[in-house]
């Protein structure tokens, strides 16, 4: 519980730096304020379909690397996932328009992961030292009917390493680092009404590079693990309102802290697992939940 409230706490404090303009609304005309609009709705559109996407747990309802289970014979788990997130951006479509686009668009999920090594045990009682997972996810996200795109889909691949396996005396704790690829995002035509310059912002070739640390025990039947994670979203963007102004930025990064949690129930190598998690960092939070069934071999 000490260590639980101990991560919660660190990652309240990385999530306190104030929030600033990013590049693409640096490169507004002076005192537009429509392409400052414009560039927040870029990057709340990315970030907010990136945790869409990713999630808080990348194997979730699990808090220990997996290791082997005889010999060289690996142990696998595969899952299913549900994730829902709060996804309200301005609307750019309108420069007279104040409104925002609201959802809370599901993502569905494949997440998989493989032991490659068990780890070192440092105690009778306590294994699982410097052991080794290898995760994936592919998955693809509904959006609102105001984007070009009906849908987003998603790849990912990483490397688990893990701290402590799980035991009768000891928690499971891990560390976790991704590198996803995101498809191209867009809210608004290319095209005006003429056929002349639209307005738009177009979101293409996203990276999310993740990391995440999770701490975790059952008892029983019933598990609980708490997590925190940082993420850096970087993208090519671009943001144009016909002759008023088009901006574009090569490098559109932004960084965002999230904190979560599972609660899962198992029997035998079912696991029902959901989780409930915040984005922080930026201008407001941002929540997601998922729902996931896991099956570990």
């Amino acid at each position: 519980m000490k260590t639980i409230m101990l991560i919660t706490a660190l990652a309240i404090t990385i999530a306190a730096p104030a929030w600033a303009q990013n590049g693409l609304q640096e490169r507004c005309p002076a005192g537009n304020s429509f392409c400052e609009r414009m560039g927040l709705a870029a990057e709340l559109t990315q970030v907010r379909t990136g945790i869409g996407l990713a999630g808080g747990n990348p194997v979730p309802g699990a808090s220990s690397t997996l290791g082997m289970r005889l010999g060289a014979i690996p142990r696998v788990t595969i899952a299913g996932r549900m994730t829902g997130v709060q996804l309200d951006v301005p609307n750019t479509t309108d420069a007279n328009s104040t409104e925002e686009v609201g959802d809370f668009p599901r993502s569905l999920n494949l997440d998989a992961a493989v032991g490659v090594f068990s780890g070192l045990s440092l105690a009778p009682t306590v294994g699982g030292f410097a052991s080794i997972d290898l995760v994936a996810s592919y998955g693809s996200l509904g959006l609102p009917d105001e984007f070009l795109q009906q849908s987003m889909q998603s790849w990912a691949v990483g490397v688990r390493l893990g701290i402590l396996r799980e035991s009768f005396t000891a928690p499971g704790v891990s560390i976790t680092g991704m590198y996803r690829s995101i498809d191209d995002v867009q809210l608004g035509s290319t095209l005006g009404p003429a056929d002349g310059p639209g307005t738009f912002f177009r979101l293409s070739d996203t990276k999310l590079w993740s990391a995440r640390a999770t701490v975790g025990k059952r008892i029983l039947m019933l598990g609980a693990t708490a997590g925190i994670g940082w993420d850096r979203f970087t993208s090519t963007a671009q943001a144009q309102d016909a002759a008023n102004f088009a901006v574009a930025e090569d490098d559109f990064s932004n960084n965002r802290t999230t904190i979560f949690g599972n609660l899962s129930w198992t029997m035998l190598i079912l696991n029902i697992v959901g989780e409930g998690g915040v984005q922080k960092g930026g201008p407001d939070d941002t929540y997601y939940g998922s729902l996931a069934i896991r099956i570990a071999l």
